[in-house]
């Protein structure tokens, strides 16, 4: 099975691929994903009741606001395209910093990019939607427990959506990390200091957007330290096409 993400925004400059090319469970040498698909058991819980079926109007609306429409978000975008938005715009300019290892007055000034587009909070200004993966990933969380709570919800959502929090959660820890090494590009002394730094920015982002197998059992794993924003799109796409 394949499962690709809508998508967000236009392609990004760089040699990753755009968010929205992404397979769920890729990792850097890209293998087949037939490879990489991870086997999903259902939870016993889940057989007491229906898998598929509709959502309750509570639960519903909750996943609307991810899926469709949110009254906070920019232009009243979904929760998961503005994350997804803001996510390519931090790739773009992680890209961009990238670009000339010896110049880091450049890398500095994309860092100030990479901070506003993943958590504009910090104080930072430059491209992007003024809204931030973190936000996004926050009020995802947020919703999707929500959804859980409500008695009677289907099979479906019960089981997946423990899956979408914690890849809420984990692309929440990789937007911290992603800040934290930016700040160090911008006290950087050198241009080699702030091009090791970012190459390892470049890879927390990454890891923010696509999902990251740190364990190299060549799959992402239902942990908070691998899975990102693609699994967050995954698990949901799974929930609404068997709530519809």
């Amino acid at each position: 099975m394949r499962l690709r993400l809508l998508p967000a925004v236009a392609a990004l400059a760089g040699a990753a691929l755009p968010l929205h090319a992404q397979v769920v469970d890729s990792i850097p040498d890209r293998m087949a994903a037939e490879r990489l698909m991870d086997t999903m058991q259902v939870a016993a819980d889940t057989l007491e009741r229906p898998y598929a079926g509709p959502l309750p109007p509570t639960a519903a609306n909750a996943l609307a606001y991810i899926l469709s429409a949110a009254p906070d978000t920019p232009g009243g975008m979904g929760l998961l395209a503005t994350g997804r938005a803001e996510a390519e715009i931090a790739l773009q300019h992680a890209a961009f910093a990238g670009r000339d290892p010896t110049n880091l007055g450049n890398m500095q000034r994309h860092m100030a990019h990479v901070i506003h587009a993943v958590d504009p909070g910090r104080g930072s200004q430059g491209p992007g939607m003024g809204y931030g993966v973190k936000q996004a990933a926050r009020q995802i969380l947020a919703q999707i427990e929500g959804a859980r709570n409500v008695e009677d919800v289907p099979g479906v959502l019960t089981f997946h959506a423990p899956r979408v929090a914690m890849a809420a959660r984990g692309t929440m820890a990789r937007v911290d990390e992603v800040v934290a090494l930016a700040r160090q590009v911008q006290s950087a002394g050198s241009a080699s200091t702030g091009d090791r730094l970012v190459n390892r920015l470049a890879d927390a982002v990454r890891a923010m957007a696509y999902g990251f197998d740190r364990d190299g059992d060549r799959r992402i794993g239902y942990t908070e330290d691998e899975m990102g924003l693609a699994q967050v799109g995954h698990h949901l796409a799974l929930v609404e096409r068997l709530t519809r």
